[in-house]
């Protein structure tokens, strides 16, 4: 098949490149049109939230002391490893279908030396034990090479699915697939089974390495792609679309910076909307000496860990820190050389259930022996929390404007206590809700909702505009929620002034 063609020049990389941020909040355009011909942005409604704090930075809070900002601990749960073939590029994504867990991945069915390849699924009851399920008795494929395959050959390799719970029941759930340098497709279905191509869905210009995954974006009324400007360029990009039709032109996002390891790449970024932040799990290659001075591009050795990346508004992304979240297994474990996280869902309990495709060897040794889709569970909020020791450590949020209703708190405490205050958002203490009148608390709980004597609780401050402040020693804090917005100086100015409440702010 011949390359899609668009009119004028294609895609290069100075085109990718270029900060064309209005494209990605204006309605989904064809890749025919050039960057030029882009139309003026066009009102987006305002961002509802966040009505959770999360603590990737101190951009919630008025001060802090005494405690230290730590990554989250994710916790091995099993892996699956495919017997067809290789699955370290797996690139799995896992929904629930009625009374069962469908994971649809990939795996190098025939390719002996690579990942990749062959589109496959697999079922679960729990969503950690998995099997390949049998299609042959439901679809007919022509050329199949393994029983539990869903798309043909030809459809090149696997992006990633996304559920889109506004389309039609037949075009559910989306495919984006790539065969590199020449093709890029959507494929459709109501099943994760049954599959068909849209056709003039061609997303990007020039058809990259695969890893490319798709999220809504509420603000903005369109589903952001996170994908490469090209084949051999391991930066990370978005495109935008309304209609999985029309696509923006790719647009650069995030690359790697001074911080990060000797000559570290970023491969790919799974992103989940969540409470009004969108979390990026950003995969990061680093080849180091490991790749031979001769070779054109780095490829075989090397290792791939996930980082956390974060964002307001889907658009512009901010690393948490230069560490990485899930960090390589030891030596002949099933992460021990790549790990890349494609998949996070609720698994309840206070829990995140996290999918991952990893491998024992690293980057570009790939037999096939190789290869397992990893499965890890992760405490909720817990991607980063902010920890006291032994010692008091003191919590204090910007000023909120409290709507009403009770503040809800995950916290960990381990051997240690937490109290909360309630305080003016100018400092003065409101009667009856200091630190020394709070109902302590010593557990570890996703949910926990301050009480003090005399039955107090913060319902009763509603209509206000206050600060929450957490005392706590031996205790990790991950997350505040409640029905507030957060304020600026002039948010409190208006509203002691002219008592006008506070807007939410929209930030696209």
């Amino acid at each position: 098949m011949k390359p899609p063609s668009f009119a004028g020049s294609p895609c290069t990389r100075r085109d990718a490149i270029k900060t064309i941020g209005a494209s990605l909040v204006c309605p989904a355009i064809p890749f025919a049109q050039t960057t030029d011909e882009i139309g003026p942005t066009q009102k987006v409604n305002p961002r509802q939230g966040p009505s959770t704090l999360l603590f990737f930075d101190d951009e919630p809070l008025y001060s802090r002391k005494g405690v230290v900002r730590r990554l989250g601990t994710p916790q091995r749960a099993g892996s699956y490893h495919e017997k067809a073939g290789n699955c370290t590029w797996g690139r799995p994504s896992v929904f629930r279908v009625q009374d069962e867990w469908r994971m649809v991945y990939q795996a190098g069915v025939g390719l002996p030396n690579r990942g990749g390849g062959v589109t496959l699924i697999a079922s679960s009851l729990d969503g950690v034990v998995w099997a390949p399920l049998d299609t042959t008795a439901q679809i007919v494929l022509p050329g199949r090479m393994a029983a539990n395959q869903i798309l043909p050959t030809t459809a090149g390799n696997l992006g990633s699915v996304v559920e889109d719970l506004s389309a039609p029941a037949s075009e559910r759930y989306k495919l984006l697939a790539v065969r590199e340098t020449v093709e890029s497709s959507i494929w459709v279905s109501a099943d994760l089974l049954q599959w068909r191509k849209l056709e003039q869905s061609s997303w990007h210009p020039s058809p990259p390495d695969p890893p490319a995954f798709a999220f809504w974006n509420d603000a903005a009324r369109s589903f952001f792609i996170t994908t490469r400007p090209e084949w051999p360029d391991r930066r990370i990009c978005l495109v935008t679309t309304k209609d999985w039709r029309t696509f923006s032109r790719p647009v650069l996002a995030l690359h790697a910076d001074a911080d990060d390891r000797a000559l570290a790449q970023h491969y790919g970024m799974y992103v989940l909307p969540y409470h009004g932040y969108f979390i990026g799990l950003l995969w990061i290659f680093y080849a180091g000496d490991a790749a031979p001075l001769s070779a054109p591009h780095r490829y075989r050795g090397g290792k791939v860990e996930t980082y956390l990346t974060y964002s307001l508004n889907g658009l512009h992304w901010q690393r948490c820190t230069h560490t990485p979240l899930f960090v390589n297994g030891g030596a002949g474990l099933p992460d021990a050389g790549c790990l890349q996280v494609s998949n996070i869902i609720p698994a309840g309990k206070g829990r995140l259930r996290v999918y991952a495709a990893c491998s024992t060897r690293e980057h570009g040794i790939c037999p096939p022996d190789d290869g397992h889709l990893v499965v890890y569970d992760l405490r909720e909020d817990g991607f980063v929390c902010l920890e006291a020791g032994a010692d008091t450590g003191l919590v204090s949020t910007r000023t909120l404007y409290w709507r009403g209703g009770e503040a809800s708190i995950n916290v960990a405490v381990t051997g240690g206590s937490v109290r909360v205050r309630i305080i003016e958002a100018r400092g003065k203490p409101i009667e009856g809700y200091a630190f020394e009148d709070c109902l302590p608390f010593a557990e570890d709980q996703v949910d926990y909702a301050p009480a003090w004597r005399n039955g107090r609780r913060l319902g009763e401050l509603a209509g206000r505009m206050l600060r929450i402040e957490i005392e706590m020693t031996s205790a990790m804090l991950f997350a505040i929620r409640g029905d507030f917005t957060q304020c600026h100086l002039l948010d409190l100015q208006q509203w002691e002034k002219h008592g006008i409440i506070p807007r939410e702010r929209s930030y696209l």
